[in-house]
């Protein structure tokens, strides 16, 4: 059920946050460096599906991880 689902990625978070105490780690440091590497990936993947004439929605999943995996091979 999906209360139980959302609790349990509660506990992940949590779980997470004191790993990154224990490890020295700035939480959220770690998590905005994240969002931005998404965001430079997702961003380089609707590009390059926009110069094709198509978005991410009408992308198979195999389509989205190659190109994904484009970008990151980029560094983005």
């Amino acid at each position: 059920d999906a209360a139980k689902i959302e609790e349990e990625m509660g506990d992940l978070f949590f779980t997470l946050v004191n790993l990154s105490r224990f490890l020295n780690v700035d939480a959220e440091k770690a998590t905005d460096r994240a969002v931005n590497k998404f965001l430079g990936r997702w961003l380089y993947i609707t590009r390059k599906l926009a110069a094709r004439g198509r978005s991410p929605e009408d992308a198979t999943p195999a389509e989205l991880d190659l190109i994904w995996n484009e970008a990151r091979e980029k560094g983005l």
